[in-house]
């Protein structure tokens, strides 16, 4: 829960976990991987305002296109607790 009461979800399509990039590993190798939910949660980090456009940023950087492999759907939902005081 946020410090005004409110919480937050991002839900989002298969397609962005599942989409396939190359990555660099530690060990130099580069090996063909998903975006996985690991990379949800680094990007969902980036902005407190907008979580939607570095995510969406952070998936077409790790694809290396804006063309997708499948589709690709995220939202924001916000809510309020009605015994939460502003």
């Amino acid at each position: 829960m946020s410090p005004c009461g409110w919480a937050s979800s991002t839900p989002q399509s298969d397609g962005i976990i599942e989409q396939f990039g190359m990555v660099q590993k530690d060990d130099g190798t580069v090996v063909k991987d998903q975006f996985e939910l690991d990379g949800v949660k680094k990007a969902l980090t980036l902005s407190a305002d907008d979580v939607i456009a570095p995510l969406f940023a952070a998936v077409i950087w790790h694809a290396g296109t804006s063309n997708l492999s499948d589709d690709a759907t995220a939202v924001m939902v916000k809510w309020r607790s009605n015994n939460d005081e502003v």
